[in-house]
C-alpha cells in the first residue's frame, strides 16, 4: 500500500497522508547528500546542513523567516540530533511551540540518524532493555508473529530488533496483567498494548501487514488508536512518522 491508496481507503487520514508525502519528499531529497557520520558527530556537516534546511523548508512549505532561527541554531552547533531520541529538545528562540519544534527537528534529523545507524556497525538484532541500541529511543511501534517475540522499530534511526513478546519497553514491566490490549474495530491486525505501570503504550501490528506496507504507514493507519489511548491518559514515547507524539 502506498500513500495514495491509503488516502483513498481512509479519507479521515487524508491530511495526515498529505503531510507525510511532504516528509517523504524531503527524505528523498536528502539522499543526494548521504554520507557516513562518525561516532563523534552529533549533527550534519555545515555544507549539508544548510542545503537540507532549504530542502525542508521547500518540502514542508515553511516560510524562510521561520527557518532562519533553525539555521542559526544548526550552524552554531546548538542542535544535537543524537539527543533527540532521548527526548532532549534543544532550547533556542524560534516561532514554534515546543511540540511543533520537536516535530520539525525529528523530520530534519531523520536522515542524519538513519545514516548514523547504517554506519555505526552496532548489532541491532536483540534489544535487551527495550531501547534502540543505536540511538537509545524507546519504541512506540512493533510487529508480531504468532507465538513469537516482538520486533521493535525505532522511528528515529529506522533500526529494528527483537524483544520479548509480552511486556512494556518503556518501564520493562513484564507482568501480563499490567498490560491491557486495545484493538480497533476496523483494524483487527493492529492493536495497542497499554501499560498500567508507567501509563505508556506501544502499537503492535501483525507481521503479515508488512508484505505490502511499511512500519511508518502502519503507524499512520492506526492514528485513531493513538487518540483513544491518549484520551485514556496513556502516552507514546517516540514520534509517529509526522513527528508527533501528542494527538489530543
Amino acid at each position: 500500500m502506498d500513500t495514495k491508496e491509503l488516502a483513498a481507503k481512509k479519507p479521515h487520514l487524508q491530511d495526515a497522508v498529505r503531510f507525510y508525502e511532504k516528509v517523504l519528499n524531503f527524505l528523498e531529497l536528502a539522499e543526494k547528500y548521504k554520507y557516513a557520520p562518525s561516532k563523534e558527530e552529533t549533527t550534519y556537516k555545515s555544507d549539508v546542513a544548510e542545503v537540507l534546511l532549504n530542502d525542508l523548508a521547500s518540502s514542508l512549505k515553511i516560510p524562510q523567516e521561520n527557518i532562519q532561527p533553525l539555521k542559526e541554531a544548526l550552524l552554531f552547533g546548538r542542535i544535537d540530533f543524537r539527543r533527540l531520541p532521548l527526548n532532549e529538545i534543544p532550547s533556542f528562540q524560534s516561532p514554534y511551540h515546543e511540540d511543533e519544534l520537536a516535530s520539525i527537528l525529528y523530520i530534519l534529523g531523520m536522515p542524519f540518524l538513519h545514516w548514523y545507524a547504517e554506519a555505526s556497525g552496532i548489532n541491532t538484532a536483540g534489544w535487551e532493555n527495550g531501547k534502540c541500541p543505536v540511538c537509545g529511543a524507546t519504541p512506540s511501534f512493533a510487529v508480531m508473529k504468532k507465538e513469537d517475540k516482538k520486533t521493535l522499530f525505532c522511528s528515529f534511526c529506522g533500526t529494528k530488533g527483537t524483544w520479548r513478546r509480552i511486556g512494556c519497553p518503556s518501564c520493562m514491566e513484564i507482568n501480563g496483567s499490567k498490560i491491557e490490549i486495545l484493538e480497533a474495530e476496523n483494524e483487527e491486525s493492529i492493536r495497542l498494548e497499554l501499560c498500567s505501570t508507567c501509563k505508556c503504550y506501544i502499537k503492535a501490528a501483525d507481521e503479515k501487514l508488512l508484505t505490502d506496507s511499511t512500519s511508518y504507514l502502519l503507524d499512520l493507519i492506526s492514528l485513531p488508536l493513538d487518540i483513544v489511548a491518549q484520551q485514556k491518559g496513556f502516552k507514546r514515547l517516540s514520534p509517529n512518522p509526522l513527528g508527533l507524539k501528542n494527538l489530543v
